[in-house]
Parts: C-alpha cells; sequence; structure tokens
C-alpha cells in the first residue's frame, strides 16, 4: 500500500501529539469514507 499522506492530520493538546495516518483498504466509497473519518477524528 502506498501512503498518500491524503488522510492525514496531526495535532498537539498540552504535552500530548496525536497523529492519525490512515489509508482507504479498498476502493469501495465506505472504505474512503472510514479512512476520512479517522483522518478527521484526530483535528
Amino acid at each position: 500500500m502506498r501512503f498518500t499522506g491524503e488522510y492525514y492530520a496531526s495535532r498537539r493538546d498540552g504535552t500530548t501529539v496525536v497523529n492519525v495516518q490512515a489509508q482507504p483498504v479498498g476502493r469501495a466509497a465506505v472504505a474512503v469514507g472510514l479512512a476520512e473519518i479517522v483522518a478527521e477524528s484526530a483535528r
């Protein structure tokens, strides 16, 4: 699987760093939707 960085998020919360990298495991809309949810939840 090639990392595109399209579904990536990073933020700081005090002394905690949150880093999320997700890639769809398939081409179906549900796989892309899941990657978007994971990345967006870290923002």
